[in-house]
């Protein structure tokens, strides 16, 4: 193992852009002295929890605290009649209540908030909270949601339960198909996924002497969290200062507000107290959003030669009791349904359905995976049918730059589906796939598959790409560089250093990093879409 002075030596190096260097963050997080929203306590500190609904749909009627606010340590218990704002948060349509007010739509409402001197006593606090609800027929399948008569999840919702929904044609649409000379067509479901990081929801907040709300929390938006966090509990922004650490793992799950708005309003009812919440594994699975589970119809057909003619999907999506993303979710799905393939001839029509299932969100891929796995095993169908090599038929339809994808956007930079199906077929895994079958025993199920996806990167103009950098000299001689976006394991920040040390000529300890703070770094947006480095 290397010591602190070698590896300083390896580390404090010029950064030029173009060499391998190590990640900024890399010996403080394998040493683990980096400090996560987690870590953060502080003396006379209370510690804040939730009582969840524990019911899939129910009104709810009252709310019993009591017992609870009659318990050793407990500071105080707050519910939605102490939220001076909107009680609404979300990225699109703020659907989401902080606190439930009237109604309870899926098991992780979050229904009274707890302060207490310690974990014990909040344990108990919560335990004695007793809830009255009128239970309500729920709705748990996106394709049955959206039918007449389906139990409603928002009762003021003009769609019912379809929180948006989307329709495509290209080329001759349904007539294509007579077009074909052959055709596949099957349904697949994929379920909805737990992100399951290391470190769950965390986060601390205090309001300070100023009267200005603090809270550092783990998070891929910490500007987007100030704007929401405001309108929810009744700010203005600028009152508000968001900190974001390094997260201990997001993958979407943290693009949005999870503790942010409960911190904020416990630190504005704890006397000035910091205040800490941490969600357990239970907390975490029950209430953080998932990826969006998904039914699909597809129907995919061809000329005798391979070339693709036509395609067909329908699309649901399980967006869960709220929003959260699930339209753009639904927008990339609609877009990807394709592959990289061309297909003069499209017919997609998608839904991204209200039920009282956990709440679906963003999930790395952001509706992409669950198109792909249906769009490449029918790719494979159609290959089978042909008697084609299946390497072969996505060769003969890959979209390359210049050329329009299923949905009929000219793709202006270079696709490099052609290159990468061109190493996959010179493989000898591939080559060899046959052996591999025949040598295949019952313990022994190895087998070799082919499969294609194109991944947009950025968001359109509902939620538009802002990235913000700026870099200060020090009376020091130490060069400051201030990042906006979140490095939540892709390396951006690294990557801006490196960016700052190859123009500048300077090495590593030259330069110090500054973090994602309102207060201190530049607006910009979240760590997500795959274009974080990009938009800077």
């Amino acid at each position: 193992m290397a010591t602190d002075r070698e590896f300083e030596r390896i580390y404090h190096r010029t950064l030029t852009i173009g060499s391998p260097v190590p990640r900024v963050d890399a010996y403080d997080k394998v040493t683990g002295t980096e400090k996560y929203a987690a870590d953060y306590y502080s003396p006379d500190m209370l510690w804040a929890g939730v009582k969840r609904a524990g019911a899939p749909h129910a009104r709810l009627k009252g709310i019993r605290l009591t017992k609870a606010g009659q318990h050793p340590g407990v500071h105080s218990i707050l519910t939605h009649t102490d939220i001076k704002g909107a009680n609404r948060q979300g990225v699109i349509r703020k659907d989401q209540p902080v606190l439930a007010d009237e109604k309870i739509r899926h098991c992780g409402d979050a229904v009274a908030l707890v302060l207490a001197e310690g974990q014990a006593a909040l344990s108990s606090a919560l335990d004695l909270i007793e809830l009255e609800m009128e239970p309500l027929p729920a709705v748990f399948d996106a394709e049955l949601a959206i039918q007449d008569g389906a139990p409603r999840v928002h009762d003021d919702h003009p769609g019912g339960n379809v929180l948006i929904e989307g329709h495509l044609k290209t080329g001759e649409g349904e007539d294509a198909l007579n077009g074909c000379d052959v055709v596949v067509e099957a349904s697949f479901k994929t379920p909805r996924q737990e992100h399951a990081y290391l470190e769950t929801e965390a986060g601390w907040a205090q309001v300070g002497d100023d009267g200005r709300l603090t809270i550092v929390c783990s998070t891929q938006t910490p500007f987007r969290d100030r704007m929401e966090v405001a309108e929810a509990l009744g700010l203005e922004p600028t009152a508000i200062r968001i900190i974001a650490p390094y997260p201990g793992g997001a993958f979407g799950g943290k693009d949005g507000v999870t503790v942010q708005s409960l911190l904020g309003l416990s630190a504005l009812h704890s006397g000035g107290r910091p205040v800490k919440m941490w969600w357990d594994r239970e907390d975490s699975f029950l209430s953080s959003t998932k990826r969006h589970a998904a039914t699909m119809y597809y129907r995919l057909g061809a000329k005798a030669d391979g070339s693709l003619h036509y395609l067909s999907a329908r699309l649901y999506l399980d967006t869960g009791p709220y929003d959260h993303l699930g339209g753009v979710v639904l927008a990339l799905a609609l877009e990807h349904s394709g592959g990289p393939y061309k297909i003069p001839n499209v017919v997609l029509d998608g839904w991204c359905a209200y039920t009282n299932n956990p709440i679906g969100g963003a999930f790395r891929g952001f509706g992409v995976p669950q198109v792909t796995a249906a769009m490449e095993q029918v790719m494979d169908m159609l290959a089978e049918k042909l008697g084609m090599d299946p390497l072969e038929l996505r060769r003969k339809n890959a979209v390359k730059r210049g050329e329009k994808n299923c949905v009929g956007k000219t793709l202006v930079n270079s696709t490099g589906v052609l290159d990468c199906l061109d190493v996959a077929a010179g493989h000898r895994l591939w080559k060899e796939r046959e052996a591999w079958k025949a040598s295949a025993g019952l313990f022994n199920r190895r087998g070799v598959g082919i499969a294609a996806v194109m991944q947009a990167s950025g968001y359109g103009p509902v939620v538009p790409d802002v990235a913000n950098a700026k870099i200060e000299l020090t009376s020091d001689g130490t060069i400051r560089v201030y990042c906006g976006v979140v490095d939540m394991g892709q390396g951006s920040a690294s990557t801006n250093l490196q960016i700052v040390g190859s123009v500048l000529g300077q090495d590593s300890a030259r330069i110090e990093l500054i973090q994602p703070d309102t207060d201190r770094t530049l607006p910009s947006g979240s760590a997500s879409a795959s274009r974080c480095t990009y938009s800077f």
